[in-house]
């Protein structure tokens, strides 16, 4: 993923405005992310707002910042059933 040398865990904050089953398991696969080292990857900070969330990636705090969107299990299940929705989109954060 962002490998490059050493192994190294990386501060992943998350917002989650979902209360469905897909964003829980989402959040369930990246805590359980493991290197090559079966070290895990991520260290996962939880935050309430965006505007918190966007400040701690500013300041170097967090590594990355995701905002899973309050419709992101309904759109992966609609997909699942075949429906032609929009399709379910993430938005990352992260300083260059």
């Amino acid at each position: 993923l962002f490998y490059g040398g050493t192994p190294a865990a990386y501060h992943l904050g998350i917002l989650n405005l979902d209360s469905g089953r897909a964003s829980i398991e989402l959040i369930h696969s990246l805590k359980m992310m493991e290197g090559q080292d079966n070290s895990r990857i991520f260290k996962i900070s939880g935050f309430d707002n965006e505007d918190q969330l966007k400040a701690q990636v500013k300041e170097k705090a967090m590594d990355i910042g995701i905002v899973i969107p309050e419709d992101y299990s309904g759109k992966l299940a609609g997909k699942a059933a075949e429906n032609n929705l929009a399709p379910a989109q993430i938005s990352f954060y992260w300083l260059c």
